[in-house]
This record gives C-alpha cells, structure tokens and sequence, in this order.
C-alpha cells in the first residue's frame, strides 16, 4: 500500500508539473495575444512612415505644334498632358502620352467671360443638350488614350450648373475624372461633380502666369507648400520652353527633398482608399 501510495503521489506530482509546463508553454507562445498579465505585453510594432508629399504637373494647351516635343519626351511620367481637341497634333501627342507613360486628358475649351474665343471644339451654353454631347464626343475622339478631361479657359463655362451638369454627367458615363481648372472663383465644378459622383479635382497653382524662370520657381515653392500641408498638390503650367525646361531641371531636387511626382490618377485613387478605410 505504501509503495502505491508513493507511485501515486509521484504521477500526480509529475503530471502537475506537466500542466504547469503546458500552460506556460502557451502563455509563451500566445503572449502577444495576452494583455494585462503581469510581466507580458504585446510587442511594440514600429509606427508607419509618413507618406511622401506628392506633387502633379499637368501641362496645357498641348496641341498646336511640336516646337517643344523634346523637352516634354525629357519629362516622360512625370507631367499629365492636356491637349487641346481637334488640332494637328492632338492625336500625336495622345499617342505619345501613352507610349512615354505620361498621363493624357481632354483640355476642354469652355466659354470665358470676356468673349476671348478659346478655340476648336468649344463648348457654349447656348448650345442644345444634343450638341453638347456631340462636340464633348468629338473633341474626346480627337485626343487618344485620355483618361479624363480640364477646362481650357471657361470662367463662364465652369459657372453654368446647367451646363457643367450636362459636361460632368457624360464624363462619369464615359469613367472619365475631371480637373476643375480653377479659372474662376465662380466655378460650380466640384460641387456638381461631388453631387453627381463624378472623381474630381481642382488645381492648386498656375505655375506660369508670368512666363520666366524664378516666377515659376516662385510658383512651385507655393505648390510645394500646399503639398506639406494637405499631403498633395496640383499645378498647372503651359507647353512653354521655360515652363519644361524649370521642370526638367528641378523635379530631380525635389524628388530629393523627399516629394512624390505622381498622376491625377494617382491623387484619385489614394484618396478613394483613404475613404474606403475610414
């Protein structure tokens, strides 16, 4: 009996130990999942690098001539072409856009305020609902590869609801985004297109109002700090020499300073991902 007893006590006593040896085996295994135990924590995961400023250059009136074909081959990916409808190179430069990798949207000429005629392919309120349709459907067809359209000019066009309802809805039926172009403190642009569920954007800074060198490096270091601040930002500059060469040579420096030169794609789908996450 007493040897029994000692046999007994030492296979209770053994299997105590492997009880004990099994729970501290899982608190082991399982202690990132344990909170509130004292002596274990969840391991520190090291905070998400900051997301890189982006900056988008988009380039106007793209079109007319090939005088500055090169220095625009030189900036392949890094700007967004706009190209005006119906001219003898909207197809060329579309074409090009999609060879280089460079983003291509419709530069859509609109009525202005003061009569000033913007060009072929212009879009009038005066216009039927038809016509409009027929000349938004031209002027996309002349200009291949497009993934979304500006207003070239149209401080009165853009401040239409009626009109920019009719524009905006043919572009959200074709999957097209829009670019207000900001012509106007006047445009209905954004808020039509939020109301109609159209991707849209507006431009942050005209990088070229005064066609020289240091203006337009004035007006990048304003784009660089509206970037800073919102995470983003969006400049627009013209098929100019100095505008192309500013940007040939300083978009390297400020890719350096740490700035992202990306798509207004990009910019829409960054922010759809923020929105979906939320």
């Amino acid at each position: 009996m007493t040897r029994r007893r000692k046999k007994n006590k030492s296979f209770s006593r053994l299997t105590a130990l492997l009880v004990v040896g099994a729970a501290v085996a899982l608190l082991v295994l399982n202690r990132d999942q344990i909170e509130g135990w004292p002596g274990i924590s969840k391991p520190v995961k090291p905070a998400p690098e900051p997301e890189k400023p982006k900056l988008v250059f988009v380039i106007d009136d793209i079109g007319y001539h090939l005088k500055e074909e090169k220095r625009l081959n030189q900036l392949a990916g890094k700007v967004t072409y706009a190209i005006l409808p119906l001219l003898p190179y909207s197809r060329h430069f579309g074409n090009l856009g999609k060879k280089n990798g460079s983003e291509v949207i419709l530069h859509m000429p609109l009525e202005t305020l003061d009569g000033t005629i913007p060009g072929r392919g212009l879009i009038e309120r005066s216009m039927s609902r038809e016509e409009i349709l027929g000349m938004i459907g031209r002027d996309l067809d002349s200009v291949p590869h497009h993934s979304g359209s500006n207003n070239h000019m149209g401080s009165l066009g853009t401040s239409s609801p009626e009109l920019m309802r009719i524009i905006l809805q043919e572009i959200k039926d074709r999957g097209l985004f829009y670019l207000d172009s900001f012509t106007s403190s006047d445009s209905v642009v954004v808020p039509i297109a939020h109301e109609l569920g159209v991707p849209v954007l507006k431009r942050d800074v005209f990088l070229d109002n005064i066609d020289a060198k240091q203006p337009i490096r004035d007006q990048i270091r304003q784009l660089k700090s509206v970037a800073r601040k919102k995470g983003y930002a969006i400049g627009i500059g013209h098929y100019r020499t100095n505008t192309l060469e500013v940007l040939i040579q300083d978009i390297p420096q400020m890719e350096a300073e740490g700035f992202q030169i990306v798509s207004l794609r990009n910019i829409l789908d960054s922010k759809q991902k923020k929105k979906a996450a939320a």
